[in-house]
Parts: structure tokens; sequence; C-alpha cells
């Protein structure tokens, strides 16, 4: 198996589907490629070379925003809106893969990839996402107290 096949494979088993998923590769996913679906399920994306330092760093990055997230999930369960609780737990963990993989992909800049996109592009495209889910985090933020 891949590593695509093998992230899917962990991701659909019942026991092992909630753990945290770190690729370790020397090139930027191609969503066009892969699947953004796919993407989605990596916590975080290093782009060889690394260092011990930053592989340690983005491990413990992975480990602090879930304990914040969580955190502030249970402020807004414990205020009684769920399903504002339930938007807030999935935009900022998008956000959050999206900014560490746009991280990774600045190391590869100017690849092209087998789409025929430029990692350039994909950042672009990335970043925007980022900020229009920012803007709903802190909404939510303001709104409830978070």
């Amino acid at each position: 198996m891949d590593g695509w096949v093998t992230l899917k494979t962990i991701k659909n088993e019942g026991k092992l589907k909630d753990i945290p998923v770190s690729m370790l590769t020397a090139l930027p996913p191609d969503e066009a490629v892969v699947g953004i679906k796919t993407i989605a399920l990596i916590e975080n994306y290093i782009v060889k070379p690394f260092t011990k330092r930053e592989l340690l760093d983005k491990v413990r990055d992975v480990f602090v925003q879930k304990d914040r997230t969580e955190q502030e999930v249970k402020t807004l369960i414990d205020k009684s809106i769920p399903k504002v609780a339930e938007e807030y737990e999935h935009l900022v963990n998008e956000m959050t893969r999206r900014a560490r993989i746009v991280e990774s992909m600045e190391k590869s800049k100017n690849i092209s990839l087998a789409s025929g996109k430029s990692t350039d592009e994909i950042i672009r495209a990335q970043k925007e996402m980022i900020q229009v889910m920012n803007k709903r985090v802190n909404l939510i933020k303001e709104k409830y107290g978070v």
C-alpha cells in the first residue's frame, strides 16, 4: 500500500480513525490527483528534508491545537449550543489542517504538480479559504464568548 491507501485504511477503521496522521514526503499533496477529501484526513504534512526539532514541533502542535479546540468546543457545549460547537470544531480543525499544509508547501515553492498546478497556485487558494473560515470562527468567538 502507498501512503494514501494506508491513510484511507486507518481513517476507515473504527478503532484507528481518530489517530492524527502526519504525512512525511518529498512532494506536497496534489489535491487534483489525490482528492481534497483524502488530503483533509491529514493532520499535518511534513516535507522532506526536515530536522528532528521540526518534526517534534509539528507533532506537539497537533496535540496542543487539539486540546485547545476541545476546550473551546466544551465551552460552547456548556452554553447549550451543540450545533455551533460542531460547526466551530469542524472549521477550526479544517483551518488548522490547511494552514499546516500551506506551511509545508511553502518549503517546496514553485514545484509543478502532476495536475499541472504550481504549489504557488494551491497555496494562494488555500490561504483564501483559511481567511473565509477564520472570519466565521471569529464571529462565533465574539458572539458566544469562546
